[in-house]
């Protein structure tokens, strides 16, 4: 209470000897308790927009205050994008006064990102400009009316594959067509397992061509695991690669006519624990012959694991 005190006598005897506006934000800086305070003498004595956005950074109750009187003296681009980021209740009017002020293109991103109201307005600007891959990939993932020029534009730069994957994970409205592009692109397995995930329609054929290109034990279970046509020939593939114990337990789940094969091979690999509760959990015909297997498990974790997998079902 006392320091409380000696505080308060010494804000008013620093009023009185009339501080400066950049003495005011020192307060403020200093002082958490006399931000408010102090931002309200500094609103009272003609600020600068440098001083208005400090305000609507570092006093909440004072943004809306702030940033009304920013927007009415003259702002800079930098000054309206500090009030849309800051201050909700005023973003529309700081968009719209950018919009108006020959905004630039990271001045257009900032509209479309905060002020969704201008968005198609701000894309709109920058689809006449030198626009970046990345603001089409954008503007083709949240703009509905835009989205089909965007794509276009796109189309029209020679994208690489990595904004093609894009297109494909994010955009249902272009994904077989960007699909279609990243296949006669000399695609990686990344764009092969992308396809494969995300286009229903050239799946097999992403899958036919990734089995051809030297796949990692990783490429074939993403084929086992997504292309119903070919996971015996891609079980049959990992089965001659080298596969971990692991990469054995989804064999044994996911590819019924090599199970009995990539069960002996687990047999000789020294399954362990974790190996053997998952087949128990996942392949019927197969539990009673891994809970045979199983040995008594020394840590807690393991033993309340092994409780779990042997509740009954319900």
């Amino acid at each position: 209470m006392k320091n409380k005190a000696r505080l308060e006598e010494l804000w008013q005897e620093f009023l009185k000897k009339k501080p400066t506006n950049s003495e005011l934000l020192c307060v403020i800086g200093y002082q958490k308790s006399l931000k408010v305070v102090a931002g309200k003498a500094i609103l009272k004595q003609n600020p600068s927009n440098y001083e208005l956005c400090e305000i609507i950074d570092w006093i909440p109750f004072l943004r809306r205050s702030a940033g009304q009187k920013l927007l009415s003296q003259n702002p800079t681009n930098n000054n309206l994008c500090c009030v849309m980021m800051r201050v909700s209740s005023l973003r529309e009017a700081a968009g719209q006064k950018l919009l108006e002020q020959n905004p630039s293109i990271s001045d257009l991103r900032y509209i479309a990102k905060w002020t969704i109201s201008l968005g198609d307005r701000a894309w709109q600007k920058l689809l006449g400009q030198d626009v970046s891959s990345d603001d089409l990939l954008y503007i083709i993932e949240y703009s509905d009316s835009l989205r089909d020029k965007a794509w276009q534009k796109l189309l029209d730069q020679d994208p690489i594959n990595n904004n093609l994957r894009y297109v494909v994970r994010w955009s249902e409205h272009f994904r077989e067509e960007a699909g279609q592009a990243l296949l006669k692109n000399n695609p990686t397995s990344d764009d092969l397992c992308c396809i494969i995930r995300w286009v229903e329609s050239l799946k097999e054929e992403a899958g036919r061509i990734l089995l051809k290109q030297s796949p990692t034990n990783a490429n074939l279970l993403y084929v086992i695991k997504w292309v119903d046509s070919l996971r015996v020939q891609a079980g049959r593939m990992l089965l001659w690669q080298n596969p971990t114990n692991d990469n054995l337990c989804h064999i044994i789940i996911s590819v019924d006519s090599i199970r009995e094969e990539a069960w002996q091979r687990l047999l000789e690999n020294s399954p362990t624990n974790d190996n053997l509760r998952y087949i128990i959990k996942n392949v019927d015909c197969l539990k009673d012959d891994a809970e045979l297997l199983l040995n008594v498990p020394e840590q807690k974790s393991e033993i309340l694991e092994e409780i779990r997998i042997f509740m009954p079902k319900h």
